[in-house]
């Protein structure tokens, strides 16, 4: 039997394979990948990831940095909408931004900006690559806390006693330059509503410069303790005695008479200055001989009475027998 390896046939065969694989060879980096390359091509997204914070890395003990640029929005571009997705969230961001200013001393200057912990297969492009740092000596102070009262909080004819503040000086803590400029330690006392009567509460502590602006400070205690008293208009009015109820049988009418000539009155000044006496009323419907009790002298509303009642002697006159 013939070889078949040494056949017409199978010298045909194998050249018809080389020549398929040199052909496949010869256009392997152009048109064959380059068409399975635009099959599997996937869109790119684009999404913006706004008030991404900065975070600085520097000597926290030594230095302490005023005023900079906390936060930039950033563009994320990636085919992975999901991943894109989960690194536009703060809550489940991965990526951060950092400036590192290890190594730096007090003074200006212009530092970039590096994502850090960006996933593979996520683009970044920052609002912008640099941030102007001014890294000052950190100190700390001790200042004593003015409080600062709105006149226009008081209500009419109230007048402010006293302000307690509790504890009366903090530390502050910032730069060397910043705490030159620190003209006063404050504690604003702002309410929403008219003050009327005596009240505590917490506010928050602020250094401010000879422009009233807040600085940036570190302050502790950041709240304190405000203690206000005040005391409202007060005027002394006549008590007027004046019979209420049924007047028994046998008895013609009654006359009244107190120790107490006037009580004072206390209120807004509005309301007070439109009173001119308070009244007493007593029910004469079981008197029928001369008494002496306890009255409540009658409210008047907003109004506080001093005393609140009054001794009042009742006496009877009778109705002459014939």
């Amino acid at each position: 039997m013939k070889d078949f390896t040494s056949s017409k046939w199978f010298v045909i065969l194998v050249s018809f394979g080389i020549a398929l694989l040199l052909f496949f060879n010869a256009n392997s980096d152009n048109n064959f990948f380059n068409s399975s390359s635009n099959s599997n091509t996937q869109p790119t997204f684009s999404v913006v990831a706004e008030e991404v914070p900065v975070s600085v890395k520097y000597d926290a003990d030594a230095f302490f940095i005023s005023a900079y640029k906390e936060s930039m929005s950033v563009v994320l571009k990636s085919s992975n909408r999901i991943l894109l997705d989960t690194e536009m969230n703060s809550e489940t961001r991965n990526f951060m931004l950092q400036a590192d200013l290890t190594g730096y001393k007090a003074g200006k200057h212009k530092v970039d900006i590096k994502a850090l912990n960006l996933p593979a297969g996520v683009e970044v492009t920052l609002e912008s690559p640099q941030i102007t740092f001014d890294l000052e000596e950190r100190i700390t102070q001790t200042f004593n806390v003015h409080p600062k009262l709105n006149d226009n909080l008081l209500k009419n004819g109230y007048t402010l006693e006293d302000i307690g503040l509790t504890p009366e000086s903090v530390a502050v803590t910032t730069g060397k330059k910043t705490m030159n400029k620190i003209a006063d330690v404050i504690v604003s006392v702002d309410q929403d509503k008219e003050i009327v009567s005596d009240f505590e509460k917490e506010y928050d502590v602020y250094a401010i410069d000879n422009e009233g602006n807040i600085l940036t400070t570190i302050i502790d205690p950041s709240k304190i303790k405000v203690n206000i008293d005040v005391t409202a208009p007060s005027k002394s009015v006549p008590v007027t005695i004046k019979q209420s109820g049924k007047i028994p049988d046998g008895v013609k009418s009654y006359s009244f008479t107190t120790p107490v000539q006037n009580v004072e009155i206390i209120g807004s000044r509005d309301v007070i200055d439109s009173i001119n006496q308070v009244e007493v009323f007593v029910d004469t419907s079981t008197i029928k001989e001369t008494k002496t009790g306890d009255y409540k002298i009658e409210t008047i509303n907003n109004v506080t009475m001093n005393p609140e009642t009054v001794s009042v002697t009742i006496t009877p006159k009778l109705v002459d027998k014939k």
